[in-house]
């Protein structure tokens, strides 16, 4: 099973994305709170297979960080594009909770 790794969401976007995708992948969240630090997405993104990172909530620095995973898929929209990465992710299979 895949580790994706995804920076950027609040509360109750990463329930829709466990709810939605959970079964297929195993998902680790930075949350938006935290998304100003480099060390703590750098450390995080050591262990995922694929990082998923809202572009527009991350520091500089941050995104810095972690441009060079070879997993890294910026996403420059809202929720629905970071769930449209997953959707790929798992091969363009439908999710689980619709």
């Amino acid at each position: 099973m895949k580790k994706v790794l995804i920076i950027g969401l609040r509360g109750e976007q990463i329930s829709r994305a466990k709810r939605e995708y959970g079964g297929r992948v195993k998902l680790e969240f930075v949350d938006s709170e935290k998304t100003h630090s480099p060390s703590t997405i750098d450390s995080a993104a050591k262990c995922a297979d694929v990082v998923i990172a809202m572009t527009k909530f991350i520091s500089h620095a941050a995104l810095k960080a972690i441009r060079h995973h070879p997993g890294y898929k910026p996403v420059y929209g809202a929720v629905t594009m970071v769930l449209d990465a997953l959707r790929e992710v798992c091969g363009n299979e439908q999710p689980l909770g619709v």
